[in-house]
């Protein structure tokens, strides 16, 4: 009779099976052949194909490895990760690592709850993870097989707004949407192309940009620095002119003889 695999879509996907006795219930011993039947009911005959590939056999272990690993919440720096218990652990080992670690070489983190938060990680990095089962006394089972998740990109800078504004200088100030304590700005004449204006690194929200030319309409530009080589992308501009130079002009008095 066989064991079935779940009904499988049009996309490629992981499969992953116990080949368990279930009139002994015991696992299979002697010799036992494994096959693959597949059909299609596309009577339109579009040549549908299946491919199977890393197909691994694996001794039978009492400790049954998880399943169902899913991602279901991502942030910058945190991901939270649940999976199926197959059986009755209650505590797990968690791997990740970069897509393609070796494992053995990620970090390691033991787990008691599921679904399960990982912290720290980096903004905008794609991670690889496994889950296996503790099942105790020494038992564990085999690895899930691997998810993998990106994180967010670093927030930007909203709500741009300028203040203070004299004849050289004025104080802009913007909105800090995530933990960021560094932050980029760049400001130029109005209409200049980014890449090409003047570019300052700060820690201090608002900031007094000095230096500036009188009478002169500026746009300012502002991103975040998470760290290093890892920086949001840009704010939306926001765009103020400094003041115009007084002008008092002359006052002549005619007299007549």
């Amino acid at each position: 009779t066989g064991t079935h695999f779940s009904t499988l879509t049009n996309i490629l996907q992981p499969q992953s099976i116990p080949l368990y006795d279930s009139v002994a219930m015991a696992p299979y011993t002697g010799l036992v052949k494994i096959a693959f039947y597949t059909y299609e009911d596309d009577y339109t005959y579009n040549y549908n194909e299946i491919h199977i590939d890393n197909f691994q056999v694996n001794a039978y272990n009492p400790c049954a490895r998880p399943n169902g690993i899913n991602t279901i919440a991502i942030t910058p720096t945190s991901a939270q990760i649940s999976w199926n218990e197959n059986g009755t652990a209650t505590a797990w080992i968690l791997e990740y690592g970069t897509p393609g670690f070796t494992l053995g070489t990620g970090t390691m983190v033991n787990v008691s709850s599921n679904p399960f938060v990982i912290n720290n990680l980096d903004h905008n990095n794609t991670y690889q993870y496994y889950i296996k089962a503790d099942c105790g006394d020494g038992t564990i089972s085999y690895w899930s097989l691997p998810d993998t998740f990106t994180t967010l990109p670093c927030p930007f800078p909203t709500e741009l707004n300028i203040s203070n504004i004299t004849l050289t200088s004025m104080d802009l100030s913007w909105t800090e949407n995530g933990t960021a304590s560094e932050w980029e700005i760049e400001y130029g004449p109005v209409g200049f192309i980014q890449g090409s204006g003047t570019t300052i690194f700060v820690n201090t929200n608002p900031y007094n940009i000095n230096q500036l030319s009188h009478s002169t309409a500026y746009d300012f530009y502002v991103k975040a620095v998470c760290g290093v080589g890892d920086s949001s992308v840009w704010s939306s501009k926001v765009s103020a002119a400094t003041a115009c130079v007084s002008f008092s002009p002359p006052v002549y008095l005619g007299f007549e003889d």
